[in-house]
């Protein structure tokens, strides 16, 4: 069994791999969904975590899985944040330092971590950044004089087998982050395409062209936009014009139903999966995606067809069924 699952956490990112060596979790966005999946699932050992960076929709919720002391966790793996002052960043940094006794923590997740990310059939390839940029870290001013902020200094990573590029997780890069990677020969196609700020605006980057720009170069079959329905109104609609220029084929999907698709909930509830933060509330669009990973062909759940029918037929005014120059006008 090799699959991904893109959990819904509402407004945020979590992923978790399982494979036959066991379980490895990229990201922990707020709250206890995370180990309310763990639970349920009935995993109790973790082999590695790995953080992306300390924004709390990327890191809120493993104050709760540290704290489940039931739950082992063998590894994580995270880049220091010396410019974060949030209460949810001081209070994991404090967990850490509580759970150092039983979990090896690596304060750097760089390019060069890729060898310890090791499993038999899978890789788990970083990206971005290399050591050289997390030497400088959140603060600090790049050879172009650019002062990189929490969202600069993002780890993206890449989930692929032998057979297909699966899964590209770009956390909340921006469009100089993307240019570094880019400029290192670095390979981002991917089948799918977990999208930056969880479909928000990319900071002071046009929200059109850097979407565009990132989709031409991954040419996902899927991507998904990992948001919450009480927060931000994402995805917006500049950006999901940009998918739609930059990988016209894709299939767009939400773990939500977004604000700015339907103002009030559907009587359908479409929740093909069985857990997610949007269930109880129908908050759910496509909900916790599962992607299995190594086939010649995208196999996951939901299906797509059947997301896309839900969509045509339920939500009518759906952003991912506009043509750019609709979605332009918005």
């Amino acid at each position: 069994m090799h699959n991904l699952t893109i959990l819904d956490v509402g407004h945020g990112n979590c992923t978790i791999l399982r494979d036959q060596q066991g379980v490895v979790i990229i990201d922990c966005g707020r709250g206890n969904t995370l180990v309310q999946y763990l639970h349920l699932k009935g995993i109790s050992e973790i082999d590695t975590v790995l953080i992306s960076h300390a924004d709390a929709d990327h890191i809120g919720g493993l104050y709760d899985l540290l704290g489940a002391k039931e739950i082992s966790i063998k590894r994580i793996f995270l880049n220091g944040d010396i410019k974060k002052q949030t209460s949810t960043w001081e209070t994991v940094r404090i967990a850490l330092g509580e759970r150092q006794a039983t979990t090896r923590i690596d304060v750097q997740l760089t390019t060069h971590s890729t060898p310890d990310l090791k499993r038999l059939n899978i890789e788990i390839r970083v990206l971005y950044p290399t050591p050289s940029i997390a030497l400088i870290g959140v603060g600090g001013k790049d050879s172009d004089g650019h002062i990189l902020t929490s969202n600069d200094m993002s780890a993206v990573i890449k989930i692929l087998t032998q057979n297909s590029d699966d899964v590209l997780l770009a956390a909340d890069i921006t469009r100089a982050t993307l240019q570094k990677i880019l400029a290192d020969n670095a390979d981002l196609q991917a089948r799918v395409l977990v999208f930056p700020h969880h479909g928000g605006l990319p900071a002071t980057d046009d929200p059109t062209q850097f979407a565009k720009e990132l989709c031409s170069v991954v040419q996902p079959e899927l991507v998904i936009f990992s948001h919450g329905r009480r927060l931000f109104r994402n995805p917006k609609a500049k950006v999901v014009a940009g998918v739609k220029q930059g990988a016209p084929n894709a299939h767009i999907a939400c773990t939500q139903l977004s604000k700015n698709c339907a103002t009030s909930i559907p009587a359908i509830n479409f929740a093909p999966t069985s857990f997610g933060a949007g269930i109880l509330e129908n908050h759910c669009c496509a909900g916790t995606f599962v992607i299995e990973l190594g086939n010649p062909t995208l196999q996951c759940l939901p299906l797509l067809a059947r997301h896309n029918q839900f969509v045509t037929e339920h939500i009518l005014s759906a952003l991912c069924q506009k043509t750019p120059i609709e979605l332009s006008t918005l």
